[in-house]
């Protein structure tokens, strides 16, 4: 199953470099274990590579959109971390429940699917 990591990021809240990158080492462990459960991540944490230095970089909603672009072709989202105070992650799960994925909110739940 191809699952869509959703958790804080942070860059719209002002975090610094070296937070966003522990936002990113978080997002890239929670990666490591859904793998290892026998699914396919999509890890919108890792565009921090892409945007990273970039001095014309696009602004972050356009970063936000192309990130959630990756929920399409997922079969379900995974909510990590301190999501519940993260607004890119609440807007992630709005468009995901649009899309009718399912929703996980641990790693456990995705154990037995």
């Amino acid at each position: 199953m191809r699952i869509y990591l959703s958790g804080p990021f942070g860059k719209r809240k002002g975090l610094s470099d070296k937070q966003l990158d522990k936002n990113v080492q978080k997002a890239i462990k929670v990666a490591q274990k859904v793998i290892a459960l026998g699914h396919h991540p999509e890890i919108p944490h890792l565009y921090w590579y892409v945007d990273k230095g970039w001095k014309d970089s696009p602004n972050e909603e356009q970063w936000y959109f192309i990130a959630a672009s990756g929920l399409e072709g997922c079969e379900a989202i995974l909510m990590f971390g301190d999501w519940k105070n993260s607004d890119g992650a609440l807007r992630e799960l709005r468009q995901a429940r649009l899309l009718c994925l399912k929703v996980f909110h641990s790693l456990d739940e995705i154990k037995g699917v």
